[in-house]
């Protein structure tokens, strides 16, 4: 059975990890943005469809969140002990987010790149190794996202060194 201190936790969980989420979609907020993604980044014909990104990174979120929650809600950690799981998984978070910016918003691609493998470093060693000696559901939970990281690496990749699209006069 669940005690409320276990529904508060996962409830904060997923605040947290929906804030990063939200931050990150902001960076998506203009129109011109879009526009920009959509006619002048070079994306490989087998490319996500626009809409799918949303769905699949509110599940990746989610996922992380319940991880973390998993994590935390074991009686066996002290506040102490948590800390460097926290540390990994708001650090994870904030990057996660920032991404979003670097490569929407300011069309930073090549740092994208890098974002992207700092993300994946912080996942696996945060979401999977760190976090498997804990809670093999924890760590399992991880692997969705290192599986979609793998995928934005690539996708950002063409966009940094791939043939650039030419947008169409009218």
């Amino acid at each position: 059975m669940t005690n409320v201190g276990d529904v508060e936790l996962l409830l904060y969980s997923l605040t947290l990890s929906w804030m990063g989420g939200l931050a990150g979609a902001l960076a998506l907020s203009g129109e011109e943005t879009r526009r920009v993604y959509r006619d002048q980044v070079a994306k490989p014909s087998w490319a996500p469809p626009a809409w799918l990104y949303g769905v699949v990174w509110s599940v990746l979120y989610t996922l992380a969140a319940v991880s973390y929650w998993l994590i935390r809600r074991d009686k066996a950690f002290s506040n102490g002990e948590v800390l460097p799981y926290a540390i990994l998984f708001y650090v994870n978070i904030v990057v996660l987010a920032s991404w979003s910016w670097v490569f929407f918003r300011f069309g930073l691609y090549w740092l994208g790149l890098y974002i992207v493998c700092l993300s994946f470093g912080l996942s696996l060693a945060g979401n999977i190794i760190a976090w498997v000696g804990q809670s093999w559901a924890a760590a399992a939970l991880g692997l969705p996202l290192l599986a979609w990281l793998v995928v934005a690496f690539v996708l950002n990749a063409y966009a940094t060194f791939g043939a650039p699209r030419t947008t169409r006069q009218s």
